[in-house]
């Protein structure tokens, strides 16, 4: 499975199919990058994959039955596309930073317990963070017991 972006050149209403969750309506989409693939709707006349428009894209190869579906453009806002080779990498948005501190934090205080101060809950959190972005995999964060009570 990979995300791309290309030019639809050719999108047409192949058969209508009783799935388990009602009718769908199947569709053959050809690309200007050479892919090709079965996109279901849940109308007949789809305009997700509209020909002449750039799309991006999820498209999952097979032999005999490879399968499109569009990327919805907030996504697509976090990728960066290479518009030579149609691969996609993600990006590190401050969303998803903020996610990661977040779950560093968390996980900081889990593991090192109650009765740390708040720098060595945030330093246990960065070293977290910095695997999960970095791979770096520095341990070395050390637990006071100097207390002032």
């Amino acid at each position: 499975m990979a995300i791309k972006e290309s030019k639809v050149t050719s999108a047409k209403f192949i058969t209508e199919k009783e799935l388990k969750f009602g009718t769908f309506y199947e569709h053959e989409v050809e690309f200007d990058n050479g892919d090709t693939g079965f996109y279901l709707s849940k109308t007949k006349d789809q305009a997700k994959f509209v020909v002449g428009e750039t799309v991006t894209f999820e498209h999952t190869p097979h032999d005999k039955w490879p399968k499109v579906k569009p990327v919805d453009p907030n996504f697509v806002n976090s990728l960066h596309i290479d518009k030579a080779s149609s691969n996609v990498s993600y990006q590190n948005t401050s969303k998803d930073e903020l996610i990661c501190r977040q779950n560093a934090l968390t996980s900081a205080v889990r593991s090192l317990g109650e009765g740390c101060t708040a720098q060595e809950y945030i330093a246990r959190a960065e070293l977290f963070k910095q695997y999960t972005f970095e791979g770096k995999t520095e341990t070395k964060v050390e637990k006071t017991t100097d207390l002032p009570f």
